[in-house]
């Protein structure tokens, strides 16, 4: 096994990709037998494929350490696991997330302003007193979020799973 296949797993696993997940990483699809292959160093991939992935993991990694730092903007995010963090107080602007599990994530005193999310899960997460300003949430699981103070419009959450979510929104 090479060293930038030895990398992709060591990001995957660092990003809490599943091989499913990397699958998904570039367009056309990877089929994921293949991925099993190379990380058990069955089939080797062609070059321009694996420099191609490494180069989107990069990316992603950097994308996250951004959002961790608190503050990212006009990024697209997709296929990953962001589970139990704290991103308080951060600022976000003019992203779009998809497929990106955030249960458990302290979003408190944030701006969230002008984002995406689609198909996200939000699970017991913390948005207490954050600023959704044009953000949208479109089939989203919100189970048992936190929203107390947050504002947003009635128009935010389109065909999200909002049981048991603390705040307004509960009510509508």
């Amino acid at each position: 096994m090479n060293a930038q296949i030895r990398e992709v797993i060591f990001l995957r696993k660092k990003l809490q990709m599943t091989g499913s997940d990397l699958s998904k990483i570039i367009d056309p699809p990877i089929p994921l037998p293949s991925i099993r292959d190379w990380e058990r160093g069955a089939k080797t991939p062609p070059a321009y494929v694996l420099a191609f992935i490494l180069k989107e993991l990069r990316h992603i990694e950097l994308l996250i350490e951004q959002l961790k730092e608190g503050d990212l903007s006009n990024a697209t995010l997709a296929n990953f696991k962001l589970k139990g963090e704290s991103l308080r107080q951060c600022l976000l602007t003019e992203c779009t997330f998809r497929n990106i599990d955030f249960s458990m994530t302290d979003f408190s005193d944030s701006q969230i302003l002008s984002c995406n999310f689609y198909n996200c899960k939000f699970k017991q997460c913390l948005l207490n007193r954050c600023d959704l300003a044009g953000t949208s949430f479109k089939e989203c699981d919100l189970t048992k979020a936190s929203l107390t103070g947050a504002h947003y419009t009635t128009e935010t959450f389109t065909e999200c799973h909002l049981e048991n979510v603390i705040g307004e929104v509960a009510n509508r």
